[in-house]
């Protein structure tokens, strides 16, 4: 199931799939708002701390790096993410 969801940083797709689902109801108030939240601010954290250079030679590293903080904190809510993918980010001048 996508999340595509867009900041003031980027918009990134974030699919997964619930492989527990008792886990997924009652170890979080609402999972897709709480994946939501955490793809959010993994993305942030990510590209706040990436130069642009990186952002275009590595964006497969980048996507990677993302699904898997993204996997761990949703692990225990019985939540898999199979795919995150930065689609675009917005550049601001320091």
């Amino acid at each position: 199931m996508p999340i595509p969801f867009s900041t003031t940083f980027g918009t990134l797709p974030v699919y997964f799939r619930v492989v527990n689902p008792v886990d997924s109801v009652i170890k979080v108030a609402n999972f897709m708002f709480a994946t939501s939240q955490i793809a959010q601010t993994t993305l942030r954290n990510v590209l706040g701390q990436s130069e642009l250079d990186e952002l275009l030679a590595k964006r497969e590293k980048l996507n990677q790096m993302l699904q898997k903080i993204i996997d761990e904190h949703t692990d225990p809510w019985g939540i898999k993410v199979s795919t995150v993918e930065i689609k675009m980010w917005n550049c601001r001048k320091g």
